[in-house]
């Protein structure tokens, strides 16, 4: 099995939860005997596995063209590959139907190789955007999302078929930090001091205000509680400077550690040092970052929008609250950080929940199944 695979992001080093999963999924199907011819480009740094055949194009900036000018690139790649070059391949995977989709579709009007394209969520917008994602994600011949949340927006936003949906839950990247949280509090210099976490781009629907409002609320409570925030602003812009200005305002600077973007072996080590995660996102398609928590150990207190209550079974790996009720969040919060017998039990059965269903060998394989029926139905 050969697959097409157009990149912007080639590693697990990013600050975007879906740049993460592109490496990780074409990385353990790699493992699995897939070859994957991807082209790339925006970054060029990026990791290797046996079977990728990396291909980094001279296309550094976007500048105002945006999805125009990278559809454009695969589609002129693609077909100097398959039409030029003689190079085959049985399956054009798209990363986002936006930025490479239309490229797919045209692909294979041409040479009728089919396409797979993933659904992570869909943001609000309107106009040429949802039209193309429209397009492209009815006439594919799978859509691959990572939640029923995901699925169900396939289904009633883009309209596509319930049977060319596929739900495949990912694995994490984060399970190696064999000390104690005690012992990794004091390593980072927290000392006693409880400790909540965060990770994530540091953009709108994060809900960045409501996590500071829920740290003033913990705080009467305790009044040296720390939040360490792990994150910086995706390409494009974010919110980093107005957190850092936030933070001022509101007198939390004492309370609040903005790190900046951590690679995982750092973010392990933060998590590790983690009382409790706290995720007040407004919209997921699926949350790694408190997959990751919940594999370190660490009970989460997490939106019940999205994908999110899928993941976090509320009052066994963590809580379910309102991310429009800074109270709801703080209450939960504050019962984990009062009860260590609580939070212990909790973090347990969390580790156990993402050991035993958030699997990245599992997912591959589920993937590769999927791409054999796709290739199997296009024979002639």
């Amino acid at each position: 099995m050969r697959i097409y695979s157009p990149q912007m992001s080639l590693t697990t080093e990013n600050v975007m939860g879906g740049g993460v999963f592109d490496a990780m999924l074409l990385r353990h199907l790699s493992e699995l005997g897939v070859e994957s011819i991807i082209p790339l480009i925006f970054r060029r740094d990026h990791q290797t596995a046996p079977g990728w055949d990396v291909r980094v194009l001279p296309v550094y900036r976007a500048f105002k063209l945006g999805a125009l000018l990278t559809n454009v690139v695969f589609l002129a790649h693609a077909l100097w590959l398959w039409a030029i070059r003689g190079e085959r391949f049985d399956v054009f995977r798209v990363q986002d139907p936006y930025y490479s989709g239309m490229a797919a579709l045209i692909f294979r009007g041409l040479t009728r190789v089919p396409y797979y394209c993933h659904v992570h969520h869909l943001e609000e917008t309107s106009g040429p955007r949802r039209w193309i994602e429209r397009a492209v994600a009815r006439r594919a011949d799978r859509v691959y999302v990572l939640s029923e949340f995901a699925a169900a927006q396939a289904r009633e936003t883009l309209g596509v078929a319930p049977d060319r949906i596929v739900s495949i839950h990912p694995g994490t990247t984060v399970f190696d930090a064999p000390e104690d949280r005690g012992s990794a509090k004091n390593r980072l210099g927290f000392g006693d001091r409880p400790v909540l976490g965060f990770v994530g781009a540091l953009v709108k629907r994060k809900n960045l205000p409501l996590l500071l409002d829920v740290l003033k609320r913990v705080r009467q409570r305790f009044p040296s509680a720390l939040l360490v925030i792990c994150g910086d602003d995706p390409p494009g812009g974010g919110l980093s400077g107005d957190l850092k200005a936030w933070v001022q305002e509101q007198g939390l600077t004492e309370n609040v550690m903005l790190t900046g973007f951590v690679d995982n072996a750092r973010k392990a080590e933060i998590l590790r040092a983690t009382d409790v995660f706290v995720f007040p996102s407004l919209m997921e398609g699926f949350g790694m970052a408190p997959v990751e928590a919940m594999a370190l150990g660490v009970p989460a207190v997490v939106s019940d929008r999205g994908a999110l209550p899928e993941i976090v079974e509320d009052g066994r790996t963590g809580y379910l609250a309102d991310p429009a009720d800074p109270a709801d969040f703080a209450d939960k919060t504050i019962r984990l950080i009062e009860d260590p017998a609580l939070r212990d039990r909790m973090g347990s059965e969390a580790a156990r929940r993402v050991r035993e269903k958030f699997d990245w060998t599992d997912a591959a394989k589920k993937t590769l199944r999927m791409l054999e029926e796709i290739g199997k139905a296009a024979t002639p």
